[in-house]
């Protein structure tokens, strides 16, 4: 479904609930036309805590410093 949206002198335009204040997307020029595609959050994978002789531990893995990078990486290009 396409609708026409027509900026103001500022180029502020008006699209209801189709982006949210904070939604990322994409943007495509096709000629005249501009194509915004939303960008769906990737959600990261979680650690969850876990208590090993009455303390609480992080992983029950090993995690490597480069699989960190990359997941904080993959959020924050997310967002």
């Amino acid at each position: 479904m396409a609708n026409k949206i027509t900026l103001d002198k500022k180029r502020r335009g008006s699209f209801g609930s189709v982006f949210a204040p904070g939604d990322s997307f994409l943007r495509e020029i096709n000629g005249n036309m501009v194509i915004l595609r939303k960008l769906e959050p990737i959600e990261p994978p979680l650690v969850r805590a876990r208590k090993v002789n009455r303390k609480w531990m992080g992983a029950a893995v090993k995690l490597s410093r480069k699989a960190v990078v990359q997941a904080v990486r993959k959020d924050r290009d997310a967002r």
